[in-house]
């Protein structure tokens, strides 16, 4: 029997962000790294990406 992975099945279903080389922050919103406009989206400090995925959270999906 083979196993269908969905487009829409989480894939990982914690938060977390990482300190990138250039000392910026990313975010992944259950284990998706988040984009905005084709681009991987920085954060300047870990508590605004941190924000950003509460919100994301409250709203289910990736905001922009």
């Amino acid at each position: 029997m083979a196993l269908r992975c969905m487009t829409d099945e989480i894939k990982n279903p914690s938060n977390s962000v990482d300190r990138s080389a250039n000392g910026t922050f990313l975010a992944f919103w259950r284990g998706q790294m988040v984009y905005e406009k084709g681009r991987v989206k920085r954060f300047e400090t870990e508590s605004e990406a941190r924000e950003f995925l509460s919100r994301c959270d409250a709203a289910g999906k990736i905001i922009h």
